[in-house]
């Protein structure tokens, strides 16, 4: 309740503050600018009263108690001078009855965005969509920090040492509303969509303004939301399925769910921009440039992603007008309004199938509710003791040291024998080691006892890695090219083909050469010969005998020449013939409680499958007929952290770590 009264309060000043300095649209205009402006400066309020009361023992309280009184203050004496509200003239011609049906499935479609992929659920676990997962992680600790009312950080959690960055005030207000009663996805989710819904508001009334047309406006503000659906297009005709990942660009839907925070920087400009218009067109009093200086001044995402974001408004807008133009044109007769009702039908379609693809991605579970160290219980009483500049005699100081060179140390970076996400791992007939360093775009290649050794590439964020008799390497691309490239033992490239692929992750190699490759997106697995022709096809979403969900690997048996797929979500293995018939399948319990990137290793002599649990960062064993036999681990002091690829050597397990990028080695007991 207090969360809902303090953005109340928020709201109610933005609206008396703006109908002062501003002449508005429409109500939807007033209330637009309300929420923007009134959520932004009660956040910088907000804070700098934190700041300002850090040495007391509960400062974010204190804070709120001070803005709840000058904010009632504040509101009942603007409300004593509040002047009538000025309209914008002349207003376009029609019905606003549109407009507010538009706005209306606009917040629909928002909150199906955003609560859809951030949420609570009824085990009390916050639900995290995957296309978020990476950010989230700090900006929700951000979020934390502050609703317990522990600490005021001075640095940001994704990049150790450095200061806060643009998504900082939104997540602090998160988690000041977390901490007035919220939960936590909640004061994300609410923030969350009224600065969306305030933004196509705001297109809505930017459209309407330069065009002197309700219909531009409403149909810009719909383009606004599903332009996504153009770059994504290619991918979704040729394979059906319209897959995401956590990505970034100003032509992608994933955008709104990822950066949060970027719908009010982008909505402060657009209401200046309004402003802006409305001036130059009237040449009247410009008191409201203060107004707007200090609005521009309290955003704090200045930089290109800004200025791109307006851009592709105005772009939207140009389009509406187009279609709108088009619908206008009296010969041939209903010719224009065809077309451009059905070319807007198609967006509009398209852009709901975005929102699904969104919607519907894979997703992480998070204990909240139950979980004493995430609710800040187990090291309320911990005291953090301050370490002195000067070491003594004797004690190293890490992190000082050269990059390390070999493959089992590894490293967070782009240097040689360092990793950033690391995602496939495989090894060449001569003994020596491959991994996918995703996200620097290479495969790493080292000697048999870890020493780096080169790299080959560039690649597209490379995931799975295969190797065949003659040396050839088959390399899985998951970024936006979705297909599978062969090059040569010494990195030259030979080819090419993505036939239908949408979201290629691993890559195993059969007795004959055959390359079977995860199709992540389309939930199957295809087996090609080694020069790209598709052998066979299997598999769909769902959790039927030879369906999947959360696909991630595979593995073939050359002795038996079976195949053994990861079914992650419905937390089981799944065997299947090399043309893909159905065999078998057993249970997994570890697997199905969060977005996993499990693997599988095969040893046929020994009769062995080795199975990887990310979430629990452990290595499971089952016979080749789904026996548990137990688990294996590295020799203490190395341990796992969150495993993501697997080969075999002689007598050896290799696990490439994610977590803490770089390689272990397992030495397997006697066969």
């Amino acid at each position: 309740m207090l969360a809902l009264i303090y953005l109340g309060l928020a709201i109610a000043l933005g609206h008396l503050l703006c109908r002062r300095f501003y002449r508005l649209v429409s109500i939807a205009h007033r209330w637009a600018a309300a929420v923007l402006v009134g959520v932004l400066l009660s956040t910088w309020f907000t804070y700098l009263a934190v700041l300002a009361f850090s040495r007391l023992g509960e400062p974010l309280l204190s804070a709120d108690v001070l803005f709840f009184v000058v904010a009632a203050g504040a509101i009942f004496w603007l409300s004593k001078k509040a002047r009538k509200a000025e309209t914008i003239t002349p207003v376009a011609p029609g019905s606003s009855k549109w407009d507010w049906i538009t706005l209306g499935a606009l917040f629909v479609a928002a909150c199906v965005l955003l609560t859809g992929t951030l949420y609570v659920n009824k085990q009390g676990r916050i639900r995290l969509s995957g296309t978020q997962t990476s950010d989230f992680a700090s900006q929700l600790v951000i979020a934390q920090n502050f609703a317990l009312a522990h600490n005021v950080p001075t640095e940001f959690a994704h990049y150790a040492s450095q200061r806060p960055h643009y998504q900082f005030p939104f997540y602090f207000q998160s988690g000041n509303l977390e901490f007035l009663g919220l939960n936590l996805a909640w004061s994300v989710d609410v923030l969350s969509v009224l600065g969306l819904t305030s933004l196509l508001a705001l297109v809505m009334v930017l459209g309407e303004l330069l065009f002197n047309s309700r219909v531009v406006g409403r149909i810009g503000a719909a383009l606004f939301l599903f332009h996504g659906f153009v770059r994504h297009l290619t991918s979704f005709l040729p394979s059906g399925y319209s897959h995401r990942a956590e990505t970034w660009g100003f032509w992608k839907q994933v955008d709104f769910v990822n950066q949060r925070h970027l719908a009010f920087a982008v909505g402060i400009v657009l209401l200046v921009l309004i402003f802006l218009v409305d001036w130059y067109r009237r040449r009247s009093s410009a008191k409201g440039f203060v107004f707007s200086g200090v609005l521009l001044a309290a955003v704090p995402f200045w930089n290109a992603p800004v200025f791109i974001a307006a851009s592709v408004v105005l772009c939207c807008l140009l389009v509406a007008y187009g279609l709108w133009w088009l619908s206008t044109l009296k010969t041939p007769p209903m010719l224009g309004r065809v077309l451009a009702g059905a070319l807007t039908a198609g967006i509009l379609v398209a852009g709901l199938s975005d929102l699904l693809a969104v919607y519907r991605n894979s997703y992480v579970e998070i204990n909240y509710e139950t979980d004493s160290l995430f609710k800040g219980l187990v090291f309320r009483r911990s005291v953090i003791y301050k370490i002195p500049d000067s070491f003594p005699a004797g004690l190293v100081r890490e992190g000082l040291s050269k990059p390390p060179l070999t493959a089992f140390e590894g490293g967070h970076g782009s240097g040689k024998g360092q990793f950033d996400n690391p995602r496939g791992i495989a090894i060449d007939s001569a003994g020596n080691i491959l991994v996918a360093d995703t996200d620097n775009g290479r495969i790493e290649k080292f000697s048999q006892n870890g020493t780096f050794v080169t790299s080959i590439g560039p690649f597209e964020a490379p995931n799975g890695i295969g190797i065949d008799r003659a040396g050839n390497i088959y390399v899985a691309e998951i970024g936006s090219k979705h297909r599978v490239q062969k090059v040569g033992p010494d990195g030259t490239f030979i080819g090419k083909w993505a036939p239908g692929l949408y979201g290629p992750r691993k890559i195993d190699i059969g007795p004959d050469d055959s390359v079977y490759v995860v199709d992540s997106g389309r939930n199957r697995i295809v087996k090609f010969s080694p020069n790209g022709q598709v052998l066979a096809s299997w598999g769909s979403e769902g959790s039927g005998d030879g369906q999947f969900r959360g696909l991630s690997s595979v593995a073939v048996d050359p002795i038996n020449n079976k195949v053994y797929v990861t079914d992650s979500m419905n937390s089981r293995i799944q065997v299947f013939d090399s043309n893909g018939k159905y065999v078998s399948k057993w249970s997994v319990p570890e697997w199905g409680k969060a977005v996993g990137f499990e693997d599988l290793a095969i040893d046929s002599q020994a009769g062995r499958l080795y199975a990887s649990s990310a979430h629990m960062s452990v290595i499971l064993v089952f016979d080749l007929h789904g026996n548990r036999l137990g688990t294996v681990t590295p020799t203490p002091p190395d341990k796992l952290d969150g495993p993501s690829a697997l080969a075999l050597a002689k007598d050896k397990l290799l696990v490439l770590n994610n977590g803490s990028a770089r390689v272990s080695v397992i030495v397997l007991p006697s066969k």
